[in-house]
């Protein structure tokens, strides 16, 4: 039995805001015990405004004739313009002679940090199968090399193997780091604080000096998966719009392009599918830990790390890839590929349905794990509070979002054949996985800005005012195309109209692509104006559309049913809808199929 007593955490002061931070003492050997000292400090963030950027509308009136400009996915500011003489794109970090005012937009969108400065670790926690310990000292006796004898006080902490292998590696070899783990820095038997603290986690993540990855000890090619992805994401810059440019200065100035193949050989591709599958990639709360970051976020496998700004570039890179990466990686890209493209201020909804797959120990994170990404104005009303049991947690969710939002979209995603007989049919089953035919369609938007009209009463009562809009007469699968659902869909007569004086195949367009259309082209190829859809779904094929954002939308409503109403009206609906189940329109912005 151990003689040196367990570490007893006193509360923090709500007052002054305060968080703990863990001293990481350092080590030269990985051998050796992990010591840390952990002390109260306050994290306060600083609101002030930040200096006025151009808007980009406004950068690319003034540039020069011939010259294009994008935002990348940290803030700073690609130019580029097509070399006749070379016959490529350029791109360059430089503006355009005369246009020195935009120097603003040449850095990283400012990330404010606040004091003291601290790393914060994303790690996934592993099983509690295996404890280890590690040593919390005093600050008088951080100079002492004997820990283990009651001649020098000390506590234990018990942590898991993978945060302890975490701490071993990440240690310095001649001086203290500062960092915040959710296991130490959070009482996790204090359930307040943890409710308290999940709701600052945003801060965190967004004003910390930098996030650390870790994915775990190296294994034989971990080491060729990380540099093979960093020297792919040296070769090419991302858009806020998810396209793809060539990087200025790039070696491989054509990778960026989806119809490139990459000619890696088995031993690569194997070793980047191994280090994808790593458990890191499948837990929730890393997807806000690393969106919130700045571009210094670093991903460590073992001893060797490379910045994430690189990393998810290469992920993104060959998930592009129509052809040339085997089919295993490709599915594994598209497991992850959410993990790497902006995520903040979507709705909660939104947000629900695109990580409904990953992986959490407490089913109430399902939700509250993502609150971080998602718009204020979805979440104002949601507060996380884990006295609650895992229904009520829900209820209270679904109930605060409802308030504040003035819509049921949530509804959604519940299932009224769900066993548990307490479970109020309105209230969706979080803590379940989402069927691929289940995926929402959030792009549709029935009434509008309409809001919803309802009424919660006891013991789990929802009252919803709606009105039928009609009976489903005809259904077909999404991947089946139109014209065998609605004869007067054929190219021969693709100019007769909708009931509401539209073209059909135009109708049927926007429902195909959830609506995410470009009315008007703006020079850039890869937009998906409506004269490229229809094209798209007069031929019937998917394969030309390279945009990551198109590609998705496509893919999540395949499983979904084309149907004709009884009105004549089309429109999508979920699988399990049946031919004469009643239309609904319950306004609150969906349709219900019945």
């Amino acid at each position: 039995m151990s003689t040196i007593p367990p570490y007893t955490y006193s509360k923090l002061d709500k007052a002054k805001q305060e968080i703990r931070l863990l001293s990481l003492q350092p080590s030269p050997s990985l051998d050796e015990p992990i010591r840390i000292t952990i002390t109260h400090v306050p994290f306060i963030v600083d609101d002030r405004e930040l200096p006025a950027r151009p808007k980009l509308d406004e950068v690319r009136r003034n540039l020069p004739y011939g010259w294009a400009a994008c935002e990348t996915l940290e803030g700073r500011l690609l130019f580029g313009h097509y070399h006749s003489g070379q016959n490529k794109w350029m791109s360059t970090w430089k503006c355009p002679e005369g246009q020195t005012e935009l120097l603003p937009y040449l850095h990283d969108a400012p990330n404010e940090t606040c004091e003291p400065a601290f790393e914060a670790l994303s790690y996934t926690w592993g099983s509690n199968a295996k404890i280890e310990r590690a040593y919390v000292l005093n600050e008088a006796r951080i100079a002492s090399d004997d820990i283990t004898t009651e001649a020098t006080p000390c506590l234990r902490l018990d942590i898991t193997e993978n945060l302890a292998d975490a701490l071993r590696h990440l240690r310095y070899d001649n001086r203290p780091r500062m960092l915040w783990v959710d296991a130490i820095s959070i009482n996790q038997d204090d359930v307040s604080e943890r409710s308290e603290q999940v709701l600052r986690m945003k801060d965190l993540y967004k004003h910390v000096d930098r996030v650390l990855v870790w994915l775990g000890p190296s294994s034989e090619d971990s080491s060729l998966a990380l540099c093979i992805l960093e020297y792919i994401g040296k070769q090419l810059e991302i858009s806020l719009d998810m396209d793809l440019f060539p990087a200025p200065g790039a070696i491989e100035d054509s990778w960026h392009r989806p119809e490139y193949a990459l000619t890696y050989n088995a031993e690569v591709w194997d070793s980047l599918y191994d280090l994808i599958s790593r458990p890191w990639f499948n837990r929730l709360w890393v997807t806000q830990e690393i969106h919130l970051t700045n571009s210094q976020a670093i991903i460590q496998c073992g001893n060797v790390n490379v910045l994430w700004y690189f990393f998810r570039r290469g992920v993104q890179c060959l998930y592009s890839k129509p052809h040339g990466v085997p089919e295993h990686l490709s599915a594994r890209l598209k497991d992850i590929i959410n993990l790497c493209i902006p995520s903040l201020d979507l709705t909660l909804g939104d947000l629900l349905q695109r990580y409904h797959d990953r992986e959490c120990m407490d089913p109430r994170d399902r939700v509250y794990g993502l609150l971080g990404l998602a718009s204020p104005s979805s979440t104002r009303n949601v507060t996380p509070d884990y006295s609650l049991s895992t229904l009520e947690a829900y209820k209270s969710v679904f109930l605060g979002h409802a308030s504040q939002s003035r819509r049921l979209e949530l509804l959604d995603l519940a299932d009224s054949n769900n066993p548990l007989q307490e479970w109020p049919s309105w209230v969706p089953d979080w803590s379940t996985l989402l069927k691929p035919e289940d995926d929402l369609c959030f792009g549709f938007c029935a009434s509008v800005d309409s809001p919803a009209c309802w009424n919660y009463s006891d013991p789990g009562i929802l009252k919803v005012v709606g009105v039928q809009i009609g009976t489903i007469l005809h259904r077909l699968a999404v991947a089946g195309g139109i014209s065998d659902l609605l004869s007067d869909t054929r190219p021969e007569n693709k100019n007769l109209q909708y009931p509401t004086g539209e073209n059909i195949l135009d109708v049927y367009t926007r429902v195909r692509f959830r609506n995410i259309i470009n009315e008007t082209v703006h020079g850039d190829n890869s937009e998906i104006t409506l004269t490229k859809a229809r094209r798209l779904m007069l031929e019937n094929s998917n394969d030309t559309v390279k945009n990551i954002h198109f590609t998705r939308y496509l893919e999540e409503t395949s499983e979904r049913w084309i149907i004709r109403t009884s009105e004549r009206y089309i429109g999508m609906a979920p699988r399990e809808s049946k031919i004469g189940k009643l239309v609904k329109h319950l306004r609150l912005g969906i349709m219900y199929f019945q």
